[in-house]
């Protein structure tokens, strides 16, 4: 995997007040929605563990690291980028219709995903309980406890979930087990992946289906919903 030389050019307090950062880096790499990169100080390269960088945005001469990032960073400074690792989202060909739903702190993992689908010419509704940013008028914005009743609207839902609120998800959508989602549908998983997919430490894996165990870090971070158990 390769590695490439970043800038960090501004810091930036999100909606959530967490902070984010503007990063200037090669095009090559620049995470899409859901995929990751894994970020060192180079000035600071006997710091153990690497820190874990999650699209939030684009601009011209990179990405928006989404929040949190360590407050120890500050503008100028300088990063080696491993990645992008993992696999992101992915829109179905046929889907019109996009629900996102963040069940953690932040939207700002899905805002990737939601923007270009809106540019493509998708309907986005966005079902949360965080802070939100400023959006574009074109991306409605909904309640978390909303979303069971728009499900059938939806051809696609991308959810954004921490890891110890999966069990919970089921009660979010209003499904009973073994109810499945009624339409094509991804999970961002967000935990802990302190070897970023150099070690297969197993510290991030995630139940799949028939009692297989997954990593989050290789196999995801974002998975189908038809890959694990929820």
């Amino acid at each position: 995997m390769q590695v490439y030389k970043g800038r960090i050019v501004e810091i930036i307090l999100g909606a959530e007040g967490w902070l984010g950062a503007k990063i200037a880096c090669p095009p090559g790499s620049v995470p899409l929605a859901g995929q990751y990169v894994s970020a060192r100080e180079q000035e600071d390269l006997d710091t153990p563990l690497a820190t874990i960088l999650y699209c939030g945005g684009f601009w011209e001469s990179g990405f928006i690291a989404a929040p949190p990032v360590p407050h120890t960073w500050t503008p100028g400074m300088r990063l080696f980028l491993r990645g992008p690792l993992g696999k992101g989202f992915q829109l179905p060909a046929q889907a019109r219709r996009i629900g996102l739903a963040a069940l953690g702190g932040s939207v700002s993992r899905l805002l990737p995903l939601g923007l270009s689908a809106i540019e493509s010419g998708h309907a986005v509704a966005l079902f949360t309980g965080a802070a939100l940013p400023q959006l574009p008028s074109a991306l409605e914005a909904y309640p978390l406890a909303a979303l069971a009743d728009a499900l059938p609207w939806a051809d696609y839902l991308a959810v954004d979930t921490p890891l110890e609120k999966l069990n919970d998800l089921r009660a979010v959508l209003g499904l009973e087990p073994p109810e499945p989602l009624p339409c094509d549908g991804q999970m961002l998983i967000v935990t802990p992946m302190p070897c970023a997919s150099i070690a297969e430490c197993g510290a991030c894996a995630v139940l799949g289906k028939r009692r297989t165990w997954l990593l989050a870090c290789q196999d995801g971070p974002v998975f189908d919903f038809k890959e694990l158990e929820w």
